[in-house]
């Protein structure tokens, strides 16, 4: 019979299973972690209702990104006021809805702000704002996926 050294110097048996159940569980975390979506940031949001310009302004200091959009587009629109906790796109469509414009997040996280092409000024009568449904995984996916970061 064929004898291994332990972690601790040791002697002893072979590998038991529960060193493949350890490796296992390493390896399904790690392709978990790989395979996790990126979960966009929420920040803390407390803008009045302002000219939509100095809305923006105050949204991307708040935010700490860039907005980009011409001051003209912006000026004389009045934004909604936007308190709480928002992802940025959330906030930028709560504090934009209904003025007839509206923005979108490039690929490195760049606020655009142009026409809103739908075409329609919205509604703000509509009530607060829905939160999206956060998906849930489950708890060995999560622990997994902590453990690989």
């Amino acid at each position: 019979m064929r004898r291994y050294l332990g972690i601790t110097g040791e002697r002893g048996r072979e590998p038991t299973v529960r060193h493949g159940l350890l490796v296992a569980f390493w390896v399904i975390g790690c392709s978990w972690a790989w395979g996790a979506p990126n979960i966009e940031p929420r920040y803390d949001i407390d803008i009045p209702s302002l000219d939509a310009a100095e809305a923006l302004t105050r949204l991307a200091e708040q935010t700490d990104t860039i907005v980009l959009f011409p001051y003209d587009l912006a000026e004389g629109r009045q934004a909604n006021e936007v308190v709480g906790r928002y992802t940025l796109t959330q906030a930028v469509e709560a504090l934009l809805r209904g003025t007839g414009i509206a923005g979108g997040l490039s690929d490195k996280r760049v606020l655009q702000i142009s026409l809103d092409e739908t075409g329609e000024p919205g509604n703000l009568e509509d009530g607060p704002m829905e939160e999206p449904e956060i998906e849930r995984r489950p708890l060995l996916q999560r622990i997994g996926a902590t453990l690989a970061a």
